[in-house]
């Protein structure tokens, strides 16, 4: 499949990110309260959803443990110079609604790459999405022999306190691997 066969519906028309008091997160977050904070981009009145489609260049899912008990599923992704070109329209409405001081943190890594962040339900057992695969914590091999993957996700804007930084965020809400 070459990348003008790509699916992509990634809309670009009216986007906005669900309002901030920045200055009321600042202060919770000076209290002891979260560090990040997390907004949907819109359209309209709706929560945006992008569907791409791009090559897998890691083998498989990325797997790692972090010290304090967490663990992070990451599979990355070469995307289209279309898909680029729509997300460029969402970084320039986040830099423009961000907060002052904050740095903005690209979502693509080097030449049209992102890693998409696989999130667990609660029972730490399964993934948080729908996938034409049967897929568990313990058993994603089968994403190994595939090459390519369709996902739809939900786009939103990260805001970082601890560190000041922003980005572009992808929840993952269904993936098709061929």
């Amino acid at each position: 499949m070459t990348n003008s066969e790509l699916k992509l519906n990634f809309p670009t028309t009216d986007i906005t990110i669900a309002p901030l008091n920045f200055d009321l997160l600042k202060k919770k977050y000076e209290e002891g309260g979260r560090s990040l904070t997390v907004s949907k981009f819109k359209s309209g009145n709706t929560a945006v959803s992008a569907c791409f489609s791009g090559q897998i260049f890691t083998n498989g899912l990325n797997y790692k443990e972090f010290d304090d008990g967490g663990k992070s599923y990451t599979l990355g992704m070469e995307i289209s110079d279309e898909v680029l070109k729509a997300l460029k329209h969402y970084e320039a409405a986040l830099v423009a609604f961000g907060p002052e001081g904050f740095t903005f943190e690209p979502l693509v890594k080097g030449e049209g790459v992102i890693f998409l962040k696989f999130k667990v339900d609660g029972s730490g057992k399964h993934f948080a999405f729908k996938s034409n695969l049967k897929l568990t914590t313990k058993n994603y091999s089968e994403i190994s022999q595939c090459s390519q993957v369709t996902v739809t996700v939900e786009v939103s804007a990260y805001f970082n306190f601890v560190i000041k930084k922003m980005g572009i965020y992808f929840t993952v809400k269904d993936t098709v691997f061929v």
